[in-house]
């Protein structure tokens, strides 16, 4: 999906993998679910839900002014994510937070309900503005943090 300059795509869901998502004009997409990655456009979102392999990969800072859920794998390789609603992993969706840059930001709640982080969680910040939650509908370890990541 591309976009011309000037212009407005504005519907309620819209369902794309991250390359084929080009905006130059104003975007006022209530749910985009990005599946199969590799990258994540760099946009401001509404709600924003990550699917599908391989796996998505910042290239540039993304912001939420909603929800973010990741049910696939988010690396943020950097950059920062700044999520204005709640963040939650859930079916299998993994965070990875392995460079000192890397930071994410939640106003809202985060539940870590995905699959293993360990190992993924070793660097940069995570910031809750609300509630945090860990729970175990498929992994164990859905939340593990470990060397120099803080949260």
């Amino acid at each position: 999906m591309k976009t011309a300059a000037g212009s407005t795509l504005g519907i309620f869901q819209l369902t794309t993998s991250g390359p084929n998502l080009s905006v130059a004009g104003t975007y006022g997409v209530n749910q985009t679910i990005l599946v199969g990655g590799p990258t994540v456009p760099a946009l401001s979102y509404n709600n924003l839900v990550l699917t599908g392999l391989p796996g998505h990969s910042l290239t540039a800072n993304v912001a939420t002014t909603g929800f973010l859920t990741i049910q696939g794998q988010l690396t943020l390789a950097g950059h920062t994510a700044n999520v204005g609603g709640n963040f939650q992993t859930a079916t299998g969706g993994v965070l990875t937070m392995t460079n000192a840059a890397d930071q994410l930001t939640v106003l809202g709640n985060v539940t870590f309900d995905g699959g293993s982080e360990t190992g993924q969680l070793t660097a940069g910040l995570l910031e809750v503005g609300g509630d945090f939650s860990q729970l175990a509908t498929t992994s164990t370890t859905s939340f593990v943090a470990s060397g120099t990541h803080l949260t």
